[in-house]
């Protein structure tokens, strides 16, 4: 789960970092604690994921490792949802989305069809979220074993 996660958070953060966070949560660091503990959590994940993959931490058993992810991924999905609304708190972009298109896709959606509009958002989003965490586990497990091969070819030339 956490090399999933983490891989996953990982390339989000390379590709479109303001959906995590953005230059307002940055220059509002000391401002409140949401910003800092949005900035600092996640590069404190993103951290860790280095750190697991630097010290070869990852040992990966794909079959089980996609049913296991799956299974936290929809629950933490569910209870995030949850909480975002309850809560009126952003979670995993769930309440509202931090990317401009997208929010006035899920806004005219709920204006048309009602909270059926935010359902639908939801799960498109729920399915989104398990394909990037299967991508991201995919694409770092396929570069360390290219890493890995690396490593055994110039031991075997020393």
């Amino acid at each position: 789960i956490n090399f999933a996660t983490g891989s996953s958070l990982f390339f989000f953060m390379i590709i479109m970092p303001a959906i995590v966070y953005g230059d307002g949560a940055i220059k509002g660091f000391f401002d409140s604690y949401g910003n800092f503990h949005t900035v600092t959590f996640h590069a404190i994940v993103c951290f860790y994921f280095f750190l697991t993959v630097l010290i070869e931490m990852p040992k990966t058993e794909t079959g089980y490792d996609l049913k296991v992810m799956g299974v936290f991924l929809t629950a933490y999905v569910a209870l995030a949802t949850l909480l975002s609304h309850l809560l009126k708190t952003n979670f995993h972009n769930l309440y509202k989305c931090n990317l401009g298109m997208v929010e006035d896709i899920r806004l005219g959606m709920v204006e048309s069809i009602g909270w059926l509009g935010q359902a639908i958002y939801t799960v498109v989003l729920y399915v989104l979220t398990i394909l990037f965490a299967y991508a991201g586990y995919f694409f770092v497990k396929l570069v360390l074993n290219l890493f890995g091969k690396i490593k055994i070819s110039l031991k075997a030339k020393a």
